[in-house]
């Protein structure tokens, strides 16, 4: 049951307290988990939707995650067990099959299978585990902050030399941030480090140093801590695909007061007087277990706000324009490049940005940069049969041999100096 509102006498940016018989109930012992913690950072509402229908249904890529970090533990614990550094792909996918077969509940796509099948594969190619650096590994944690008990699991966190300890969280996203746009969120202009860009990392970050790992503090006497997200869809000759910052003590002090903060909120504001305000927004409306619950109409909700449209008609018109207009923006694109790597050539520094830079403004502090990207794409299907092969007749294989390295000049917009 949706909260009924009247449209003209709302203020839509304080909605009044939900009705008593619409709220969540919670126990005595409840402890919030990180992944509803995420979800209350960026809007209260979806937070209590999560709450009041557990969660809400698991669709294809939160399925999907489950399986990869259940699996992806075990083939750690089988390379622990065994005193193996690393765990042969045709292991990897009988644990995969093996989970599946006891989990049915957790439906995933043909398609999405296959995706699994080869991240397991990338998984064990380039993870290595030394038993005397892992100090964690799929563990559950619990973190003391403003009266909140907080709970969740770690993926994996280890020793490295130097008095660092590493925080590893695997994504299984279709995509991984680009070097440069994740450089930028995780430090600032001077070059000093902030928080990477992922509440969930930063969670796990303080779990391993100010946390407990069935009663053990993981982190005491560590200072610096590299925050690692890998991507096992990745796969390089040097290991995953993966995007790091390194953060000290102070900084995730500075991150735990803040989330005193927002937990003062959640008991204060929420729970104590029942406001749950909604914030919509494209990743928070994305994420809500029951978007279509939100007491805010559509036509507030700019990231879902419908089309123009009375008829089918007139939205095939308007798709249509969208589609247009989109190969139009990527055709001038394209154009510009051409026609600035001439006037380069021609002129050679007249593109010059400033920093090394070479490339066209399209606004005050933002270019089209010319970057020598690169690119590494691996035969899988020659890789699949050589590991075949290797199995079957235990010939050796090289990795390397199945990855082509390619320099392509790419024309990125990023953020520069304004003029």
């Amino acid at each position: 049951m949706t909260q009924k509102l009247d449209p003209e006498k709302t203020d839509w940016r304080n909605l009044p307290a939900v009705p008593e018989d619409e709220r969540p109930t919670i126990g005595e012992e409840w402890r919030p988990s990180q992944t509803f913690l995420r979800i209350h950072d960026r809007c209260d509402r979806a937070a209590m939707l999560y709450l009041k229908y557990r969660a809400g249904a698991g669709g294809h890529p939160l399925n999907r995650g489950t399986i990869f970090h259940e699996v992806a533990a075990a083939i750690g614990r089988h390379a622990i067990e065994h005193g193996e550094g690393r765990v042969a792909p045709e292991i990897g996918k009988d644990l995969l099959i093996e989970y599946l077969d006891r989990n049915p509940h957790l439906q995933v796509e043909a398609k999405e299978r296959d995706d699994l099948r080869w991240m397991v594969v990338n998984f064990c190619l380039a993870e290595y585990f030394e038993p005397e650096s892992i100090i964690s590994l799929e563990s559950s944690f619990e973190l003391e902050v403003g009266g909140y008990t907080i709970t969740g699991r770690l993926d994996r966190a280890e020793r490295l030399p130097g008095g660092v300890l590493e925080v590893i969280d695997y994504k299984t996203s279709p995509g991984m941030p680009d070097a440069e746009e994740f450089r930028r969120q995780s430090y600032r202009e001077d070059g000093s480090p902030r928080w990477a860009g992922d509440f969930q990392t930063n969670i796990y970050a303080c779990a391993v140093a100010f946390g407990t790992f069935d009663g053990f503090h993981l982190g005491e006497g560590y200072e610096e801590f590299k925050l690692s997200l890998r991507f096992p869809r990745f796969l390089y000759p040097d290991g995953l695909g993966t995007r790091t910052v390194t953060v000290t003590r102070t900084q995730l002090l500075d991150f735990m007061f803040d989330l005193e903060q927002q937990l003062r909120r959640l008991r204060d504001v929420n729970f104590g007087e029942g406001k749950w305000q909604p914030t919509p927004g494209q990743v928070a409306c994305a994420e809500c277990p029951a978007e279509y619950a939100c007491p805010l109409p559509m036509l507030l909700r700019a990231d879902s706000q419908l089309a123009n449209a009375d008829s089918l008609e007139d939205l095939e018109r308007l798709a249509t324009a969208a589609e247009f207009m989109s190969k139009r923006a990527s055709d001038l694109r394209r154009r510009v490049k051409k026609r600035a790597e001439a006037m380069e050539e021609d002129h050679p520094g007249v593109l010059d940005l400033g920093d090394e830079m070479t490339g066209v403004r399209c606004g005050s502090d933002v270019a089209y940069v010319f970057q020598t990207g690169v690119r590494e794409s691996v035969d899988k299907a020659g890789l699949a049969a050589a590991i075949d092969r290797a199995k079957a007749f235990g010939e050796d294989f090289d990795l390397v041999d199945h990855v082509t390295v390619s320099t392509p000049t790419e024309f990125k917009k990023r953020k520069i100096g304004k003029r």
